[in-house]
């Protein structure tokens, strides 16, 4: 199991710093050894202390200074999420619309109902086994899905993703952004395969992005926390 680096400090630290005290309590009638030590002492003590205190509030005033910015491009994101979830309510072939109020509903403010939401769109999908048209195959709409939303995933991809990583959001959310992305990517590649020799493959992977889709909101709903508008 992999230590944190602070651990290993914390724990080398510590010895150095006990042993040099004794050391320089035994040899205290040599000045040129007992400075020595305590030398070492104040240079542990000075490390700890610059690690444990004073990198602690750097890194809280830059937080701070990012809290603001985050939030938003948290909500951009939630923003691109709720768009996209929308979208496939519309373009898919799904007659149950009573998902759509909570999905908008997320797009301003963190709700959970918007997560229940995008899920039972991914569980609407999974019940539909055949194309209502016969001129269209269900992969045909998840290709026209696709067009109408690839500037909302652009977005989160290119631009959002990037942000939130610069921003030093919580490792928590940095690693659903990834999930999210790999998701994404596989969609793509589903999609590109599915044009090409007609494998069919389009229409499971988009299920399962739009699950990715639910766990990235959820994710973000626990982090995000919006600035109250302006009357």
């Amino acid at each position: 199991m992999k230590k944190h680096p602070l651990v290993i400090i914390f724990v080398v630290t510590i010895p150095v710093i006990i042993i040099s005290g004794w050391l320089g309590f035994t040899w205290q009638q040599q000045p040129f050894l007992s400075n020595l030590f305590a030398g070492f002492i104040d240079i542990g003590l000075g490390t700890l202390i610059g690690i444990f205190l004073v990198d602690r509030l750097v890194k809280r005033d830059r937080q701070e200074k990012w809290s603001r910015s985050r939030n938003y491009i948290l909500g951009a994101v939630a923003a691109h999420l709720s768009d996209f979830s929308v979208e496939a309510l519309i373009s898919m072939p799904i007659n149950d619309h009573r998902p759509m109020t909570a999905i908008i509903n997320g797009r301003d403010s963190p709700n959970p109902a918007t997560v229940t939401a995008i899920r039972k769109v991914a569980n609407f999908l999974r019940d539909i086994n055949e194309s209502p048209s016969a001129d269209r195959s269900l992969s045909d709409y998840v290709f026209d899905l696709y067009d109408n939303v690839k500037w909302d995933l652009d977005q989160i991809q290119t631009v959002l993703t990037p942000w939130i990583i610069q921003s030093e959001a919580d490792q928590e959310i940095i690693d659903a952004m990834m999930i999210f992305d790999e998701a994404r990517r596989q969609l793509h590649n589903a999609i590109i395969s599915d044009k090409m020799i007609s494998t069919g493959s389009a229409y499971p992977t988009l299920i399962e992005f739009i699950d990715a889709v639910a766990d990235l909101y959820d994710n973000l709903s626990k982090h995000w926390n919006p600035l109250p508008k302006k009357v």
